[in-house]
């Protein structure tokens, strides 16, 4: 069963947000520990889409100040890094 299939089987869709987040969160971390490969891909994933929003958003910043490209370039990776490292 992929993570889709997991979150989506008997979704809550007219409940409250909260019960319909804890469904979501409930199905993924059953999910997870029940697919510890699987979990590991998404996780090297979701790495990758962090460093890729972090590095767009970093990029539009040097576009708006490109005298403080240097700056923002180091500030982009130290937050990627902290999100990634802890």
């Amino acid at each position: 069963m992929d993570l889709r299939d997991a979150v989506m089987t008997a979704y809550p869709a007219r409940r409250s947000l909260i019960a319909r987040s804890r469904h979501v969160w409930d199905r993924y971390i059953g999910w997870g520990s029940a697919h510890p490969l699987k979990r590991r891909a998404m996780r090297q994933l979701a790495v990758s889409a962090i460093m890729s929003a972090i590095a767009d958003t970093t990029m539009d910043f040097i576009a708006r100040e490109p005298a403080q490209a240097k700056r923002y370039t180091k500030g982009g990776f130290d937050a990627f890094w902290k999100g990634v490292a802890g």
